[in-house]
C-alpha cells in the first residue's frame, strides 16, 4: 500500500485534530484526484469519514 507524502499525511492529521470533517473529506478528495497510486488507501478514509457521527 502506498500513502502520501509526510507532509500530505501531516495536513490530514491536522485537519482531523481541527476537527474539520468536511475540509479533510476535500482534501483527500483533492488527494485521490492528484496520485492515482492512492486509490487503494483513500477510500478507506473516504468510508471512515461517512462513517463518524456529527452531532449538532
Amino acid at each position: 500500500m502506498i500513502f502520501p507524502p509526510l507532509a500530505k499525511l501531516k495536513k490530514m492529521y491536522e485537519l482531523s485534530l481541527s476537527g474539520d470533517i468536511f475540509e479533510l473529506e476535500e482534501y483527500i478528495d483533492i488527494l485521490a484526484k492528484s496520485d492515482a497510486n492512492l486509490d487503494p488507501l483513500l477510500p478507506k478514509y473516504k468510508s471512515f469519514l461517512k462513517n463518524i457521527n456529527l452531532r449538532n
